[in-house]
């Protein structure tokens, strides 16, 4: 999460993260025999019950009340707040002495008018202490269940962004998913001397056609996972294809995100936002809307060095954009 903190696409993160959070939590509850229905008390209900675990999480809150982190969690669902900047203050008037002075030893305190500005010299408006507690919801989640994805970190996220990732970058990345999820991508002529010959002249014999079916039902399995790295990988594969202006696996690959990601968008908690995904994420990746990455150099025999005042005389202009990827 390292976007402008006024990004929609930031705060489009935050949501999603929240609610996948949401999701996996009642998975859990679900796994040892809790009963949920699809009412909007259960879904408020699962939201508190989701507070009070992430609170336990963190024994400096143990003397918090139980639904001491909802209004920050609630603010990373409906405003898209950074979940790793939640703040709970807690005034001295609603705690016994004894407690707040403890809460007092932990955390730092501050004055805020009852309006929750900062008190101007010379106002009349009496201030209140408050102890000011930062809560990092994402370090809550991860105590609380080790298993849980880390969606804010997901590579789309980055392909969304309005511009562009260098190739090189883009491959990289795509070889490290791969390698994540245990995938590898042999050519025909590495896998040649591991296949018996017959294997091999039948894969000669293919249509480009037949080809272009085998690879696609290779991604069989990565369109149902839905994780972050799956999506990543589906999302980095077509926007290498874009990049590479190769039509056959552009085609191949918009579709398996846009399937992949629709199966991740049927999820019940991500309904509010799924128009939201839809338009920032994944038609910025379908549609290949971005703006290009700044010019580098890209060395070839066929593109001698040129002094630049010798460019202007041929063209005209004092400077010069590579068009080479």
């Amino acid at each position: 999460m390292v976007r402008p903190s006024d990004s929609p696409l930031l705060h489009l993160c935050c949501r999603f993260w929240s609610r996948m959070l949401l999701t996996h939590h009642r998975k859990k509850l679900l796994a040892v025999g809790y009963e949920a229905t699809a009412s909007a008390v259960d879904v408020i209900s699962s939201w508190a019950q989701l507070a009070k675990a992430l609170k336990e999480t963190d024994s400096r809150l143990k003397d918090l009340p139980e639904d001491a982190l909802l209004p920050g969690l609630w603010g990373v669902a409906s405003k898209g707040n950074n979940p790793q900047k939640v703040i709970r203050r807690i005034p001295e008037s609603d705690s016994d002495k004894a407690a707040w002075e403890k809460l007092k030893s932990t955390f730092e305190t501050v004055e805020r008018q009852p309006s929750g500005r900062s008190p101007n010299v010379g106002e009349k408006e009496k201030s209140v202490k408050y102890v000011e507690i930062p809560i990092d919801l994402i370090k809550c989640a991860v105590l609380l269940y080790k298993d849980f994805p880390a969606w804010e970190q997901a590579y789309f996220w980055r392909l969304a962004d309005a511009e562009l990732p260098r190739l090189e970058e883009l491959r990289l990345t795509i070889s490290q998913l791969l390698n994540q999820l245990n995938f590898c991508t042999p050519s025909p002529e590495e896998r040649a001397a591991y296949l018996p010959a017959g294997e091999v002249n039948a894969l000669d014999e293919l249509s480009e056609r037949e080809w272009s079916d085998r690879y696609a039902t290779s991604l069989e399995p990565v369109i149902a996972m839905t994780t972050p790295a799956s999506l990543s990988l589906l999302a980095a594969l077509a926007t290498e294809s874009f990049i590479t202006d190769n039509d056959v696996l552009l085609h191949i690959h918009r579709d398996a995100f846009w399937r992949s990601a629709r199966h991740l968008l049927a999820d019940p908690a991500l309904v509010d936002i799924r128009e939201e995904f839809e338009t920032l994420v994944m038609m910025r990746i379908l549609l290949g809307n971005w703006t290009f990455p700044a010019a580098f150099h890209v060395s070839s025999v066929r593109a001698p060095l040129m002094p630049m005042d010798v460019w202007k005389e041929l063209t005209g202009v004092d400077a010069w954009v590579s068009m080479s990827s």
